[in-house]
C-alpha cells in the first residue's frame, strides 16, 4: 500500500514529539515495521549508536540462528497439522487485526497473500448466497420431516416453487447432500432375503394413456405385506383420472367377499358414479361370481387386463412399489393394527401431499379439485 509523503511527515513529526511506536501505529493503521523504516530513514542516528562490539555480533548471530530454527519447526508443525484454508483465513484475520504483517503472517501459514487479499475483497453476494442456503436449508428440512424422509430432491423443489421459492434441482440436491438427507432409506432390520421375498410382482391389467374424466375407469390390484410369521392382504382402488386412491382394505383373509365390500364402501364415497368400467387382473376374488353380480346389479363394466402384459396397470404397480419403497420396506411391523394405521396415514400422504409428474406435479387431491 502507498502513503503521501504529507503522513509520513506527519507521522515523523509526532515521533519527534514523543509519540511512540505503537501509538502511531494503532492512530494511522500502519505496521509499526513501515513506522520505524521511515524513522530510519528520515532521523539520522549518531554513530555510536550503530557501534557493535563482538560480543553483540555473537549474540545477534546466536538470536537469528535460533530464530531460523523456530520458522523452520513453525512450518513443519504447520505442514503437518494439515491446516484447512478457512481456518488459515481465520487467522489471519485475527492476526491482522493486533496489526501484524500480512505478507509475514502468510508466510508463517504456508499460505500465498494473494488467498487472503482474494477472500478480502470478493463480492459480498457470496455471502448473501450463504445465508440464502441457510434459510433454504431449514425449508428444505421441514419439507423433508413433513413426507417422513420420502421425498427426494426433486419432490422438494416441486413443494419449494409452490410455496413461492425460486430454487433451481441442483441446488436442493446440493443442499441435501450437506445435511446428510437421504430420502426413502429402508430399516436397517429389513434383511434382503425379505425384501426378495416380498418384493412386489407387477399385477396384470389394461393399461391407457388418457383419462378424460373423473370417476370413468377404476383399477384394482391386491398385494400382501407379511408382518412377523402372518400374512394380511392389501386391497386398492385407483381413479386413473387422478390417480387417486378412492378405497384402500388392509384384511386378514383373501375373499371375494371382502372386495365386495370395499367396492360397496367406495361407489358410495364416489356418489354412484354413471358408465364406470371397472379394470383388474383376472384373479379369483375379481372373477368370483359374486362380484360380478355386484358390478352387473350396479351397471357397472367390468374390464380384465391380458395375460403376459407387465404393463397394463402401470398406475396400481406404481401405487405399490411407491407404498413399499417409501413405507413398507422403511419400517418393522409389530402387529396388524400397527400395519393398518400405518397405511392409513400412507394413503392420505400419497393423496394430500405427494406431487406426480403425471398430473403436472399436483397431488391427486389438488388435480381433481383443480381439473374437474
Amino acid at each position: 500500500m502507498k502513503y503521501t509523503s504529507d503522513l509520513r511527515t506527519e507521522i515523523i513529526d509526532l515521533y519527534k514529539k514523543g509519540w511512540n511506536i505503537t501509538k502511531l501505529s494503532n492512530k494511522f493503521k500502519i505496521p509499526r515495521t513501515t513506522i520505524y523504516h521511515w524513522i530510519d530513514m528520515q532521523i539520522e542516528k549518531p554513530l555510536n549508536e550503530f557501534s557493535l562490539t563482538r560480543r553483540d555480533v555473537y549474540d545477534n548471530q546466536f538470536k537469528l540462528e535460533r530464530l531460523e530454527l523456530i520458522n523452520t519447526i513453525q512450518h513443519f508443525v504447520i505442514s503437518m497439522l494439515d491446516i484447512s484454508k478457512e481456518k488459515k483465513l481465520e487467522l489471519v484475520y485475527l492476526l491482522a487485526e493486533k496489526l501484524y504483517p500480512i505478507k509475514t503472517i502468510c508466510r508463517v501459514l504456508g499460505m500465498q497473500p494473494s488467498t487472503f487479499y482474494h477472500d478480502k475483497n470478493r463480492k459480498p453476494e457470496v455471502y448473501l448466497i450463504d445465508e440464502a442456503d441457510d434459510e433454504f436449508k431449514s425449508l428444505i428440512q421441514s419439507i423433508f420431516n413433513e413426507s417422513d424422509g420420502r421425498f427426494g430432491g426433486r419432490k422438494i423443489r416441486i413443494q419449494l416453487v409452490k410455496d413461492g421459492h425460486i430454487i433451481s434441482h441442483q441446488r436442493v440436491l446440493r443442499l441435501m447432500k450437506e445435511m446428510d438427507l437421504k430420502p426413502n432409506l429402508p430399516d436397517e432390520n429389513y434383511n434382503n432375503y425379505h425384501k426378495r421375498k416380498y418384493a412386489y410382482k407387477p399385477n396384470i391389467i389394461s393399461k391407457s394413456e388418457f383419462y378424460p374424466e373423473i370417476n370413468k375407469i377404476w383399477v384394482s390390484d391386491i398385494t400382501y405385506i407379511r408382518v412377523r410369521k402372518e400374512h394380511y392382504y392389501l386391497t386398492v382402488i385407483i381413479d386413473l383420472y387422478s390417480r387417486k386412491v378412492i378405497g384402500h382394505q388392509l384384511a386378514k383373509t383373501l375373499g371375494s367377499s371382502e372386495l365386495i365390500e370395499l367396492m360397496r364402501i367406495t361407489f358410495q364415497i364416489r356418489n354412484q358414479p354413471k358408465e364406470l368400467i371397472f379394470h383388474s387382473d383376472q384373479g379369483l376374488q375379481y372373477t368370483a361370481k359374486a362380484f360380478k353380480s355386484y358390478l352387473k346389479q350396479n351397471n357397472i363394466t367390468q374390464s380384465f387386463s391380458k395375460k403376459g402384459c407387465p404393463y397394463d396397470n402401470s398406475v396400481a404397480e406404481s401405487f405399490f412399489a411407491s407404498i413399499k419403497k417409501e413405507e413398507i420396506y422403511r419400517h418393522i411391523y409389530n402387529s396388524y393394527d400397527h400395519l393398518r394405521i400405518c397405511i392409513d396415514e400412507y394413503v392420505i400422504f400419497y393423496n394430500e401431499k405427494r406431487p406426480h409428474a403425471s398430473l403436472k406435479y399436483s397431488t391427486p387431491s389438488e388435480y381433481e379439485f383443480t381439473f374437474t
